[in-house]
């Protein structure tokens, strides 16, 4: 049974344990001042339409054309989405999916291990501009009696099934979130669920809402990809007062961090940002930083001379 892809921790005390990994957090842009902050409405309204899923796996016991179908259910269950006999937006789902049997290991018994990646591309850019799609990581294990390792095929594609049903629930529960208005984002961020607060972060970005920024700037302060996500809505935002908070909270030893600081810094301009990059201009051990930062306040000082923000 070969594995596709599996990157992910899952622990194995429950007959059925589910473990939800978020999407990486997007990069921060460097190379152009961030656009002007403006309180955006969502560019689509649903539901939205399944044009087609496809499934991609090395898994031989997989019935991938009924994982398909079972992942349309989970999703037109949710009422976010719609078939394509109905007019909307519409969207290809594309799946990723890996499974493997855990051998029995120190105490434990052999386990069913299934992951998987599931991931919307609207079908028309001109009418989806930036808006973000709705995307879902779920994996799970499930112990293996004495019979079941008999059968293990059996096992995986029972797994899978429910893992694919619990995946169409969070996109629509994803998509859900998505037509939300902009004052509804802000309590997901404190969601214990850690894609959830990724996503509305992501759709804070999206939407350049300003009017969130007091609220997404006690999460930089967060363990990734929570603090990533967080600087990397605020980046799209684009406002300025967001530096102080993203450069008062990252750890100087932390080069990817800090990295991350300065290119947010350079981003987002402005008083505090040419503080914080002189500083690290002039006083950071680390060369290749230094040299960034200084890079980042010519940068900046050519978009002021520019006229630009």
């Amino acid at each position: 049974m070969k594995v596709a892809w599996l990157a992910v921790a899952i622990g194995f005390g429950a007959a059925c344990g589910k473990s939800r990994s978020p999407a990486p957090a997007p990069a921060v842009a460097i190379d152009a001042a961030a656009p002007p902050a403006i309180d955006a409405a969502p560019a689509l309204r649903g539901p939205i339409v399944i044009d087609r899923i496809s499934v991609h796996t090395d898994e031989t016991a997989i019935d991938q054309p009924a994982l398909a179908a079972s992942l349309r259910a989970s999703m037109l269950a949710t009422g976010a989405f719609t078939g394509p006999d109905h007019a909307g937006p519409m969207a290809r789902v594309d799946v990723t999916l890996a499974a493997t049997v855990r051998p029995a290991q120190g105490g434990d018994p052999a386990g069913a291990v299934v992951a998987c990646e599931v991931t919307l591309h609207w079908l028309s850019e001109a009418t989806a501009g930036d808006e973000p799609a709705p995307h879902a990581h779920v994996a799970a294990t499930r112990p293996l009696g004495a019979a079941a390792a008999r059968k293990p095929d059996d096992a995986v594609r029972a797994l899978a099934a429910d893992v694919i049903a619990a995946a169409g629930r969070d996109l629509g529960a994803r998509e859900h979130e998505r037509a939300l208005p902009i004052d509804q984002l802000a309590p997901l961020f404190g969601s214990a669920d850690e894609q959830q607060v990724t996503w509305s972060l992501e759709l804070a970005g999206a939407r350049k809402a300003r009017a969130l920024v007091p609220a997404i700037t006690p999460l930089v302060k967060r363990p990734p990809p929570v603090r990533d996500a967080a600087i990397s809505a605020l980046v799209a935002i684009g406002d300025p007062s967001a530096v102080a908070a993203i450069t008062s909270a990252v750890d100087f030893d932390d080069r990817d961090a800090l990295s991350t600081a300065i290119e947010a810094a350079i981003a987002l301009g402005g008083p505090d940002a040419d503080d914080f990059l002189e500083l690290i201009a002039t006083g950071h051990h680390d060369s290749d930083l230094a040299a960034r930062a200084r890079d980042g306040l010519r940068r900046i000082a050519r978009r002021v001379d520019a006229g630009a923000p």
